[in-house]
């Protein structure tokens, strides 16, 4: 269980690094997307809520004016599900 968060943790830094390492200074490229998925929290009770404000603080954080837009919630999960 702790080597599977600990994959999913790598790649999603790794993801973050190789995404922001990029030196394309363009003002004229369009922002790019990024969708922030659902994902499962395995624990003895139920922390949906602990789920949702770690999508949204993703969401907050990873925005980026002119660069980054984060796609909306509802929308990832129309698509998702």
């Amino acid at each position: 269980m702790k080597t599977k968060i600990t994959f999913w943790t790598c790649l999603l830094l790794l993801f973050i690094g190789c995404f922001f390492s990029r030196n394309s200074l363009t003002l004229a490229e369009d922002p790019k997307k990024l969708a922030i998925l659902s994902f499962t929290m395995n624990a003895d009770r139920d922390l949906t809520f602990l789920q949702n404000g770690i999508m949204d603080m993703l969401g907050s954080r990873l925005a980026w004016k002119d660069r980054v837009e984060v796609i909306e919630k509802g929308a990832v999960k129309k698509i998702a599900h």
